[in-house]
């Protein structure tokens, strides 16, 4: 689902799965390559990602990828991610 490839790429392909589940995984995965390691999030996290598939150099894009393509925006405050309606 989330992978980093030797080149430092990361390759996210996601199917059938809950935003939060989508965003619990990513930090638990990555957690380690970011400042803030928490996360809160302020929506709807039930909606289902149907199909996503892509390629990103940068752990962060990954989840304003994901944000974006659910109607929802990140920021970083006081080493939280806050993820909320855009």
């Amino acid at each position: 689902m989330l992978d980093k490839d030797e080149n430092g790429f990361y390759s996210v392909d996601i199917k059938d799965a809950r935003l939060s589940e989508v965003i619990e995984m990513l930090f638990e995965k990555f957690c380690e390559e970011w400042n803030g390691c928490g996360f809160c999030v302020l929506v709807n996290s039930d909606v289902k990602i149907l199909r996503t598939n892509f390629t990103e150099k940068n752990v962060e894009n990954i989840l304003k990828k994901i944000c974006s393509q659910n109607g929802c925006t990140c920021l970083l405050k006081d080493d939280v991610y806050y993820i909320f309606e855009a």
